[in-house]
């Protein structure tokens, strides 16, 4: 037989970009060692685990050096990537300039590490007794053991019990059961416990009738027959379905999967955040029962391993989950479907950082099958992109399916109100709002921005804020020397405490903390039921289930949040939001931010008059003439997008180009400084041979965080393939200090 080789990818570390290693197949695993398996071999004195990536004839070394490969130590028979994974993976690993290991890894089983020879996490077995043989002197023999006879008469009635509840039940002792199994009368066998998470404690409060089936109005409809008119062929196609708050998304969703599983597929729908799977996986389940499973980071490692694992038999066919359910090793993919597309959770911020959206693109390109991005305010990139493309459509669902309730928006303008008279944090307006919802036994949602910028300046007599007039992003004020600056380009200006626009001297550093918004909110309403919902009371397992339950089954009630509870939620009851402290967005030094307040107003609008009962909205702000809240105001995304593409093309933002984000960071600032210098200068030679534009290095806008030091490098590339194909060569051989560390972010969704 001819001797064959594995090239075998180890995770060794994120700037070796080209870790392939050769190895030599033993020939009892000639036919076990195939592409994509994972396998134990020898580095240096180390054992590492690695992906098999390849299988060849011939080693890359030559004849006379065959003896220096080492052989693979073991493979592993119950896991592997797929062949179509496998390019997926080697996509990622390119595009985002990373190491394929850390790609790879993405794909494997939970508790998979490359570093540790250990078994990945095995499902916990229980024994089990059930009935055999009675025999013949049964009844004698238990005449005189109770103990026994208790256990023979409760397995006739039961069935097949585990040990644990068989003891519970009966009184009995462990040696009763081995003496029953000695003498033959019930068997033992090993089964397997799983945990199986599931939501089957969340309310649906949509005000849907489950029992009917849902009748699709004419733009459903013809959302429906364009996509699964794909899922029949099957054929690959992009569609980004644009439909306002409230307009049937996720019956759209519905009827696709439905077909998906007439023809056999699997299907995976995604959401931003944990706090929405509850209701979402509900109404799923409702319509396709225990087809349906979870899969997401709130679960542990061990039910997430009994997932992964039930999704690779195929015991699931409609899964569920957050960004990380897309790698689950699913067969026969038949549709994607990402709702809330354009939300920043998509957007993995450490490792490998990917972003879920075009990787979900890549993978339905290589499957050939569709995907649907939903969104009522879809990011601008991804619309501009979808117009330009010929395998690309938009849908649109323009109304609401509760036609007859309406959603008035009403702006209280800061800028007016007596500070000593009045609380700007929850003004008169907005508590006279929630007194009204509590006595009429209904609901509120009030919102808070927790993302802000401490530094972070506004003028209270006219709302503005000073930004760089190279980048058109906020300046961070610098307390030595009261300087402005610019931690993007570096540009600075001296601040002397007046606005800079109408040299009033009433400028302020905002910022408003949801603990203090809670507190007054329970002050004035002691007897209502208040709920709160942010990522410091998150953290339990289901304890996004826990609270949104409560703020449905109690009426009236009050739900204080941050950016989790601006989206999905589908709650009838709910008649009024409130939007507090969403100027200190506006702060944040970011050429998208425009787009993230515009979305996340959108978002949190939606959450009221979801029902029948019409409803309201409530924005105070220091900027209310602003393009923004006009958009808004007029519930016109259109507005919005057309005149931020007019912005961004002057000043060359995405979609007009792509953006890479390299972040310097290390506990000494020389150090950090000093590399950073040393790296710009590389990347400016690339300039030459590739259309681009560098900003920085400079300071990043949050310059220290965790005791390390953090400085940046924007890179405007025009050119993104050839960009990254020359910055991975240069990459692969810049020294970097011991003391350093760098981080590369292709397409960031903030560079902060």
């Amino acid at each position: 037989m001819k001797v064959r080789y594995a090239e075998v990818y180890l995770n060794i570390r994120t700037s070796e970009i080209d870790s392939a290693f050769d190895y030599l197949i033993p020939e009892n695993m000639q036919g076990d060692v195939k592409k994509g398996s994972v396998v134990v071999v020898p580095f240096g004195k180390k054992t590492l685990k690695g992906i098999v990536s390849r299988i060849k004839a011939y080693s890359s070394f030559d004849s006379d050096n065959s003896d220096r490969i080492k052989e693979i130590i073991k493979v592993f028979s119950d896991y592997s990537i797929d062949i179509k994974r496998i390019k997926l993976a080697h996509w990622m690993s390119y595009y985002y300039i990373s190491s394929l290991g850390n790609a790879l890894r993405l794909f494997m089983p939970p508790g998979f590490n490359f570093k540790e020879i250990k078994k990945i996490p095995s499902l916990k077995q229980e024994k089990s007794y059930r009935l055999s043989s009675f025999g013949e002197n049964l009844e004698n023999y238990l005449s005189t053991r109770p103990s026994q006879k208790r256990i023979i008469e409760f397995l006739g009635n039961a069935g097949q019990t585990v040990q644990k509840r068989l003891l519970k039940e009966t009184g009995s002792s462990s040696q009763s059961l081995r003496q029953l199994v000695k003498k033959g009368y019930i068997s033992e066998e090993s089964l397997i416990v799983k945990k199986d998470f599931k939501y089957d404690d969340y309310v649906l409060d949509n005000g849907a009738d489950e029992s009917k089936e849902i009748i699709l109005n004419s733009s459903q409809q013809k959302c429906v027959s364009e996509i699964t008119g794909f899922i029949e062929k099957p054929l690959n196609h992009n569609f980004l379905l644009e439909g306002v708050t409230g307009s049937g998304k996720t019956e759209v969703y519905i009827r696709c999967v439905k077909k998906a599983l007439e023809k056999g597929k699997t299907s995976i729908i995604l959401t931003p955040e944990i706090s929405l799977v509850p209701q979402l996986y509900s109404m799923f389940r409702n319509m396709f029962k225990d087809k349906c499973c979870v899969y997401h980071s709130g679960m542990s490692e061990t039910e997430r391993y009994e997932k992964y694992s039930d999704i690779l038999s195929e015991r699931y066919k409609v899964i569920i989950g957050t960004r990380s359910a897309l790698f689950t090793p699913f067969k026969n993919p038949g549709i994607i479907i990402i709702d809330e597309f354009h939300d920043t959770s998509y957007k993995e911020n450490s490792g490998l950082r990917y972003c879920t959206i075009e990787t979900a693109l890549k993978f339905c390109k290589i499957y050939d099958i569709p995907i649907v991005l939903g969104s009522a305010t879809p990011s601008i990139r991804t619309k501009y992109r979808f117009e330009k493309n010929n395998n690309s459509s938009i849908l649109k669902l323009d109304e609401k399916i509760f036609k007859d309730s309406k959603v008035d928006r009403e702006i209280i303008d800061l800028k007016k109100i007596n500070s000593f008279s009045e609380d700007n944090i929850i003004t008169n307006k907005l508590y006279s709002e929630i007194f009204d919802r509590v006595n009429k036994k209904e609901k509120a949602i009030i919102f808070i921005n927790r993302r802000g910028y401490s530094k972070y300046i506004i003028c209270g007599e006219c709302g503005f804020i000073p930004k760089c007039e190279n980048c058109n992003l906020p300046y961070t004020y610098h307390s030595v020397g009261n300087k402005l600056k610019c931690h993007h380009c570096g540009k600075e200006i001296v601040f002397g405490k007046t606005c800079l626009q109408c040299n009033s001297k009433r400028v302020m550093m905002l910022g408003t903390g949801i603990q203090k918004v809670e507190e007054r909110i329970r002050k004035r309403f002691p007897d209502v039921s208040i709920a709160r919902m942010d990522s410091d009371v998150t953290s339990k397992k289901k304890s996004h289930e826990k609270i949104l339950n409560e703020f449905i089954r109690s009426n009236p009630s009050i739900l204080i949040g941050t950016q989790m509870v601006s989206k999905g939620l589908d709650i009838k009851d709910v008649t009024l939001v409130g939007v507090v402290n969403i100027d200190s967005m506006f702060s944040l030094p970011d050429y998208i931010v425009n787009e993230r307040v515009f979305q996340i107003l959108t978002q949190v609008a939606g959450r009221a008059g979801r029902g029948f009962k019409d409803g309201k909205v409530i924005i105070q702000t220091y900027n209310s003439d602003g393009i923004i809240i006009k958009s808004f105001m007029k519930d016109n995304f259109e507005l919005f997008y057309n005149e931020e593409l007019k912005l961004r093309e002057n000043l060359k933002y995405p979609p007009y180009c792509n953006l890479i984000n390299i972040i310097i960071s290390g506990s000494s600032y020389e150090k950090v400084s000093e590399t950073s210098y040393r790296l710009a200068k590389e990347v400016l030679k690339i300039k030459n041979h590739t259309d681009c534009e560098v900003l920085g290095p400079a300071p990043s806008p949050f310059v220290k965080i965790n005791k390390n030091y953090r400085w940046h490098i924007l890179v405007k590339s025009f050119d993104i393939n050839n960009f990254i194909s020359r910055f991975t060569k240069m990459f692969n051989e810049f020294k970097i200090e011991k003391s350093a560390r760098v981080l590369i972010d292709v397409d960031p969704y903030w560079i902060l």
